[in-house]
């Protein structure tokens, strides 16, 4: 093979002038998540170490089983003795991650980012591992770490400024967050991570509408974007709802958020997840939930991921599917006897959730209250764990412990912003109105 040094300082080793091209097209796919980038790794009948440990970065990220196993195979045919430093550090943080031993995993790829701070691949690695266990604060100390040594000169830049405003804005520096967004979407404006991160510094700062109508004047710059677009679309819908438009959110959800990649493919969590919202403020969601619950039922067990459980869950008893329920929480239990702390705060979340759809307020409450300065290690972001808040905010209100919902309303998250959807929970404690469901 051939070693040399790439445009931003990493050494890297190739068979030839054009895998290492093939390498820098996969990388804009992953970053930028406008195509599949896998065909183009796979390619090739002998690949580059490399290759397939980017590949099984993109593949561990998705904490699915069925992926999980394949990158598995990839991983058991790379011999240590042949691989250079970098390659043998990427590989023993891919064997940790697959064994579940995820603080050895970021130790290895931070080690890596320590002798190459312009490593995208395990920059890239190491905040999908950050995002997925709910690191939050390590996402910035990482970014802290790493963006110093970037500069405009340097290939994929921009994406770098993309995450960076990520991981800025989910540790509550929305001006930072913003700065670093608008750098790199003036580089491109058709960065997803950017526009995503733009997204999350509306909801964090309570700018609902104006988030809402620059995504509108965006739309041509996210709309058609593989991975991203179903996820952008949830944000939408959830403005929508802030703004107290449930129609417009609903019909969201019907005309964008279900038409999916793969019409089985494992894209229901912001379904799931915009669903339940709108089932907080009454609106009549029983058609969806059963249809949902329905292409979400083969891969209750094929996820690796807390976050995901979590969802199905909430799937599974909104449809009444009782059975499956008590099958995923059994799932935890075994799933994670590595991570025994995770496990414990899902299974009380889980337990909350369900005790909250079987109309249980009183214990859903106190599940979900107990457990929310916890919930950061579901994973997920600030705003999508926001919905156990709401989630407890709303089971005070039907269990009429209208002091609990006001001190949650007041010193939580999820309302402290004035909007429609705030006044809609508010005026239900001055006025002790029950909840009126709508179709």
């Amino acid at each position: 093979m051939i070693e040399f040094i790439d445009a931003r300082g990493v050494p890297v080793r190739v068979h030839d002038a054009a895998e290492a091209d093939e390498l820098e097209t996969a990388l804009v796919g992953i970053l930028g998540m406008e195509f599949d980038p896998l065909p183009l790794l796979q390619q090739r009948d002998v690949r580059c170490p490399i290759s397939r440990l980017i590949e099984c970065a993109v593949r561990l990220s998705s904490m699915e089983d069925r992926q999980i196993q394949h990158a598995m195979v990839l991983l058991g045919g790379l011999d240590q003795e042949d691989l250079d430093l970098r390659e043998r550090g990427h590989l023993a943080a891919c064997n940790h991650w697959v064994n579940q031993d995820y603080e050895l995993a970021h130790a290895c790829w931070r080690k890596l980012l320590a002798l190459h701070p312009r490593d995208i691949v395990a920059l890239f690695s190491v905040h999908m591992l950050e995002f997925n266990m709910g690191w939050t604060e390590r996402m910035r100390e990482t970014m802290v770490t790493a963006s110093p040594s970037w500069a405009l000169m340097h290939p994929l830049y921009g994406y770098v400024r993309g995450i960076e405003a990520f991981a800025l804005v989910e540790n509550g520096d929305y001006d930072a967050a913003s700065v670093a967004a608008e750098c790199a979407l003036a580089i491109n404006p058709r960065d997803i991570y950017a526009i995503h991160a733009a997204c999350h510094v509306g909801y964090e700062r309570g700018e609902y509408a104006q988030t809402l109508k620059w995504l509108d004047d965006t739309q041509s710059s996210w709309a058609d974007n593989l991975c991203m677009r179903i996820h952008l679309w949830w944000h939408h819908a959830l403005f929508n709802l802030y703004m107290q438009r449930p129609d417009a959110a609903l019909q969201t959800f019907h005309q964008k958020i279900r038409i999916k990649n793969d019409p089985d493919g494992y894209e229901d969590l912001d379904a799931v997840s915009l669903l339940w919202r709108l089932s907080l403020t009454g609106v009549d969601v029983s058609d969806q939930w059963q249809e949902v619950a329905q292409y979400w039922m083969p891969s209750i067990d094929q996820s690796q991921y807390w976050f995901n459980d979590v969802h199905s869950i909430m799937a599974m008893a909104s449809s009444n599917h009782q059975v499956l329920v008590q099958r995923i929480l059994r799932r935890i239990d075994t799933t994670y006897a590595k991570v025994p702390m995770v496990a414990n705060v899902t299974r009380t979340v889980c337990r909350g959730l369900i005790a909250f759809q079987q109309g249980d307020y009183d214990c859903a409450l106190e599940l979900l209250g107990k457990i929310l300065p916890a919930v950061r290690s579901i994973g997920g972001s600030n705003a999508q764990r926001d919905l156990l808040e709401l989630t407890a905010i709303e089971a005070a209100i039907r269990a009429r412990q209208f002091d609990r919902a006001k001190h949650l309303i007041e010193q939580g998250r999820s309302l402290r912003h004035p909007s429609p959807f705030r006044t809609f929970f508010i005026d239900r404690l001055e006025h002790d109105e029950p909840i009126h469901l709508r179709a």
